[in-house]
């Protein structure tokens, strides 16, 4: 199974060259004056792949579910299968890097508290869900 390396909340994300710009960067709090609120965002994630896996193609699938686990939204990406050629430009490395921002928009929140974000690889759990929190700012 691959390794969720990294996976950054972000009201907005914008690429700059090879990296992103991200305006709200948050690890699990979306702020809300009121409720229901309606919102977009973006989720930066990184996955480690073996150079077995990373010639295979994938789907990554991020799910968001309410406290009840009743789903209010997702997103999904299909990851096609790394060539040799660009397996050759990590030479050395144990491992190959796949990258994406996925991006969320009008996802409707209809109350304050705890969500999850459940991550899967191929319909398969990567890991416990992580939780995600609508708060009203302080």
């Amino acid at each position: 199974m691959p390794y969720l390396d990294q996976f950054v909340i972000a009201s907005s994300a914008t690429p700059n060259g090879t990296s992103w710009d991200l305006e709200g960067a948050s690890w699990d709090v979306i702020p809300a004056a009121s409720v229901p609120v309606q919102t977009s965002f973006a989720l930066l994630v990184s996955v480690l792949l073996t150079p077995e896996e990373a010639r295979s193609d994938h789907t990554l699938t991020v799910s968001l579910r309410d406290a009840a686990g009743a789903a209010i939204g997702g997103m999904t990406t299909d990851i096609r299968g790394a060539t040799e050629e660009q397996l050759a430009q990590s030479p050395g490395l144990p491992f190959a890097r796949f990258e994406t921002v996925l991006v969320a928009q009008g996802v409707v929140f209809p109350d304050y508290g705890r969500y999850e974000l459940h991550v899967l690889w191929d319909d398969e759990p990567m890991r416990e869900p992580m939780l995600l929190h609508v708060l009203r700012p302080e």
